[in-house]
């Protein structure tokens, strides 16, 4: 026991001394010290600079399960939210009569970059990018109120769509009103018939009477 004790105290005493032989790390000029456009050169320069912050992982008391759950939602997110994008481009493509498909553009754009925020929110329990987060961040705000103000350009137009029951609808009365056309030209067309064979028939009546005349004639002079 006191052979422990002895160890112990030497320790304690130690501790201090070793933390006080070790260099002090630089001072690092406050935040607050700093103008605007120092920040931002700042903000730019170390982009991709995650010194003086620490990974989520240190941050709070996660969980295995919690952490993992977190990240593998993130991850689950980013890609769904990765693929999106691509279907809609592929239906743009194969469809070149889709109406404001410059706004399908714009929503996979949105949707991409969503899905970035969320792929760096997963990448930053080990690699703390919260500049890059940021950045992200921002793009995702000013492409989600660019595809809000789209949506609200187009959207009378939008409305004013037929639906596809609507457009049956239409392509039905248009063809019962075709019908009706097609049968009052033919109902025109049987009496104009008629007429015509009435007609030759009063003609042929009529030469008929004729040449019964002339031969008559003939008789009479013979």
């Amino acid at each position: 026991m006191l052979a422990i004790r002895r160890i112990l105290s030497l320790l304690l005493f130690a501790a201090p001394v070793v933390a006080a032989a070790q260099p002090a790390a630089p001072a690092l000029a406050p935040v607050a010290s700093l103008s605007l456009a120092e920040q931002v050169s700042e903000f730019f320069t170390h982009l991709l600079d995650p010194t003086g912050f620490p990974a989520r992982w240190h941050c709070g008391r996660w969980t295995d399960f919690h952490g993992w759950l977190y990240i593998g939602s993130d991850f689950a997110i980013w890609a769904a939210y990765f693929i999106i994008p691509l279907l809609l481009i592929y239906f743009i493509r194969q469809r070149g009569d889709v109406p404001f498909n410059r706004l399908f553009w714009l929503f996979g754009l949105f949707i991409a970059a969503c899905g970035a925020t969320h792929l760096l929110d997963a990448v930053i329990f080990w690699v703390p990018l919260y500049r890059l987060s940021g950045l992200v961040r921002l793009i995702t705000a000013v492409a989600s109120w660019g595809t809000v103000l789209a949506l609200y350009r187009v959207l009378p137009q939008a409305l004013l769509l037929r639906t596809p029951t609507q457009l049956e609808e239409v392509v039905r009365q248009r063809t019962q009103a075709l019908a009706e056309v097609n049968e009052q030209l033919q109902s025109a067309y049987n009496d104009l018939e008629a007429k015509i064979s009435f007609r030759t028939l009063d003609l042929e009546h009529e030469v008929q009477a004729l040449r019964l005349e002339n031969e008559r004639l003939r008789q009479q002079a013979g």
